[in-house]
């Protein structure tokens, strides 16, 4: 929030670096105090799952130094995890939501290499039905304790305050927005120091009067942009912040730059800001969207292809000479060409790979009318997921002409090509299904496809398959 006289808070106190030291102190016992609550949920959770499943002796061994064993490692693991993560911060007291998050991640980390720890030193001598609940319980429990230690906390302690130092009039708003969407109701921004003055932002001064101010006022944190002080002046800042126990971080002076958020990459002794890359750009994430695609790829061609497979083709082979399926090149992850399939809906035509179904089009058959409303067509592209050339959800392919022209009329256009493509997606399920007659509805499809792109969760997958499904059932009205 930025400030205004009516909430500017006059901070002048002698003994604010002793006040910094009993915050300090405080959070360093507050942190320790959650640390281990943390612990005793965990084995508490651990002993009351083991006992209810009870011990599986499979070997003649000493059950016992084995479950002392698992809990010593049990605890050790989660240590280093949730340390290596810092979630024992509680110093800008961050949102709620964004504080769930991130336990949620972690805790599933924790449980991954527990898990796999587990088998390889402890399966079987002790069952392994502990496992899930634990993990399932554990989760909710330390998510319920952060969030009663985070209201504690918030009664007990002052807002946390900052002040920014330079910059150009774009970043103050810019700047609030971000740090009050991670802070959240806490955070109060007190002023900002420069050459001349902004509206609707408290002007604290000009850069002469900044050291007396950081002498002789409280708050938490300095955010330096930039500035025309010369180094050794803001060298004597840092030092002066760092005497007064106020951290001092410094702000890119572009960082309006980049329309979405930015991570530091550390070379060497230089040091770059580079835009956060998209989730499925990492390969965790890789790996969890792929086993998904498999799995469900393989529940779809193993259950339900079998029996619905011959109806199908009986009723195309009835109605229309020609192939079953339809085969066609479309353009694939990384803008790499693939072999597409799919149930044939058309009669044959020489005007396939260059004209775009649109409604009641004459070449569509009256089964493949049937099939595209259903989008019982789009079935054989299941085999496309397995072969690993597309996913369950994604930007849908488009033919390779059409690749071609709308690059060039859509500056986003190919960004699209960074994921698989998938017989679904978040374009489809939001009303972009079936023909783009004209370039505004291809524009707002890209739209919907990049931002499944940077916003992507398994839980988002999931989502587009259950309102799939759900269109499939009462029939799509775009599809045509």
């Amino acid at each position: 929030m930025l400030p205004n006289e009516s909430i500017y808070h006059n901070l002048d106190k002698t003994s604010f670096t002793f006040e910094n030291l009993e915050r300090n102190t405080f959070l360093e016992s507050f942190q320790l105090i959650t640390l281990f609550v943390d612990l005793l949920l965990l084995n508490l959770i651990l002993g009351i799952c083991i006992n209810f499943y009870s011990l599986d002796i499979t070997f003649k061994t000493n059950t016992g130094s084995w479950l002392i064993s698992f809990l010593v490692l049990a605890n050790s693991i989660w240590l280093a995890v949730a340390l290596y993560n810092d979630i024992y911060k509680w110093y800008e007291l961050i949102r709620p939501a964004k504080k769930v998050k991130t336990l949620t991640n972690i805790i599933s980390i924790y449980f991954a290499i527990l898990t796999t720890v587990y088998y390889y030193i402890f399966f079987p001598v002790l069952n392994t039905n502990f496992l899930i609940p634990v993990f399932i319980s554990f989760l909710f429990a330390s998510i319920i304790a952060h969030l009663f230690f985070r209201k504690f906390y918030k009664k007990l302690m002052p807002p946390f305050q900052y002040i920014i130092v330079g910059g150009k009039p774009s970043h103050l708003p810019y700047i609030s927005d971000v740090l009050d969407d991670s802070y959240g109701e806490k955070s109060d921004c007190v002023g900002w120091f420069g050459n001349s003055s902004f509206d609707n932002v408290k002007w604290l001064g000009t850069y002469s009067k900044l050291k007396q101010y950081v002498k002789h006022n409280s708050f938490d944190k300095l955010f330096y942009i930039s500035s025309d002080l010369p180094k050794s002046e803001v060298r004597g800042i840092m030092d002066l912040c760092e005497s007064r126990l106020i951290d001092f971080e410094l702000i890119p002076r572009e960082l309006d730059m980049f329309k979405g958020a930015t991570t530091v990459v550390l070379n060497d002794k230089l040091t770059i800001l580079a835009p956060i890359k998209e989730p499925l750009q990492r390969l965790r994430n890789k790996l969890i969207k792929r086993t998904f695609d498999i799995f469900f790829s393989l529940f779809v061609i193993l259950t339900i292809l079998p029996w619905l497979f011959p109806i199908i083709a009986f009723f195309i082979r009835l109605e229309s000479n020609g192939p079953i399926f339809f085969l066609q090149k479309r353009t694939g992850y990384w803008n790499k060409p693939f072999q597409f399939i799919k149930f044939r809906s058309m009669a044959i035509n020489k005007e396939s790979n260059s004209k775009q179904a649109v409604r009641n089009d004459m070449r569509v058959t009256k089964v493949g009318a049937f099939l595209r409303k259903t989008s019982l067509d789009e079935l054989p592209q299941f085999f496309n997921v397995l072969k690993g050339e597309m996913s369950v959800v994604g930007p849908r392919p488009h033919m390779l002409k059409h690749t071609e022209e709308y690059s060039e009329l859509i500056e986003t256009y190919m960004v699209r090509h960074k994921v698989k493509p998938g017989i679904t997606g978040w374009a489809q399920i939001n009303g972009y299904r079936g023909p783009t007659e004209t370039l505004d509805k291809m524009q707002n499809r890209v739209k919907y496809d990049v931002h499944y792109m940077k916003n992507w969760t398994l839980l988002m997958d999931i989502r587009c398959v259950i309102f799939t499904v759900i269109n499939m059932i009462r029939g799509e009205d775009n599809a045509c």
